[in-house]
């Protein structure tokens, strides 16, 4: 599934909302991330951008 920077950003959005659920999916993503030895510049920025924006 590919999705668009502007719905990355809204599907974001409506997480950072849900807070009760942000260290799980924080933690979640941070183990998936880390499973690739050598994650493409594209999945970095993803990543990164994740973190900082579900950061509690």
């Amino acid at each position: 599934m590919v999705v668009s920077i502007p719905e990355f950003n809204t599907i974001l959005k409506k997480i950072k909302k849900e807070t009760s659920n942000n260290a799980d999916i924080l933690e979640f993503y941070k183990k998936l991330y880390e499973l690739k030895k050598t994650p493409d510049p594209l999945e970095r920025g993803v990543y990164e951008k994740v973190m900082t924006s579900l950061q509690i």
